[in-house]
């Protein structure tokens, strides 16, 4: 195990991504750090058994950092894994077959974040001084509807693609987005690139690649 590596060696910092879906499907919205968290999927279980390790281990002198991810888009995303990220999938779906099943109701809702503003979450959770363990939300406190997702897809082929609705995954959540005004206060973090800027960078490096 890492932590334990970290601690064998002397390491006082610990940053983990860890994941939105700790949350579950919250009736409260936006979430935030210090709600009760209901997973519903092993990944997500996975995910809150990591940041218990951490708390642990941040009593072994080392400052553990959970950065709670919501839905990270972007260059560099993996288009060959159709079971991983929203964004991608859709997106790859368009450029291989000019056709994109969505599956479940397209008023679901994702907060989407763009990989820069991710990398620049991990860049300034190096520079917090506090000890102990810490978790924050890395989100961009926007609801992204996934008909508006498709929508602004299409508009990257010129409105020439096939969508079509089927039924939903078992277990996938309804909607969530982020409170990240802790991550704002204690990281002077906020997410910078809205997903119509993004995703337009997104599609000029999947064309290009």
């Amino acid at each position: 195990m890492l932590l334990d590596y970290a601690a064998k060696t002397g390491c006082t910092k610990f940053i983990y991504a860890s994941s939105m879906s700790v949350y579950g499907n919250s009736e409260k919205q936006p979430v935030h750090e210090n709600m009760t968290l209901h997973p519903t999927s092993f990944y997500a279980v996975g995910k809150l058994a990591s940041e218990h390790y951490l708390r642990i281990y941040s009593k072994f002198g080392i400052n553990t950092t959970a950065l709670r991810l919501f839905n990270v888009y972007g260059p560099g995303q993996n288009l060959r894994n159709l079971r991983q990220g929203m964004v991608s999938i859709y997106l790859a779906q368009a450029m291989k077959n000019k056709k994109v099943v969505v599956k479940g109701s397209g008023d679901r809702f994702r907060d989407l974040v763009y990989i820069d503003d991710v990398v620049d979450a991990f860049y300034k959770t190096l520079s917090i001084q506090k000890i102990g363990y810490n978790c924050y939300n890395i989100g961009s406190g926007e609801k992204y509807s996934v008909s508006n997702i498709i929508n602004k897809i299409n508009n990257l082929f010129n409105n020439s693609l096939e969508i079509e609705f089927v039924e939903s995954t078992p277990g996938d959540m309804f909607g969530i987005y982020s409170d990240s005004s802790l991550a704002e206060r204690e990281l002077t973090w906020k997410a910078n690139v809205r997903f119509e800027e993004g995703i337009e960078r997104m599609f000029d490096w999947a064309c290009q690649n």
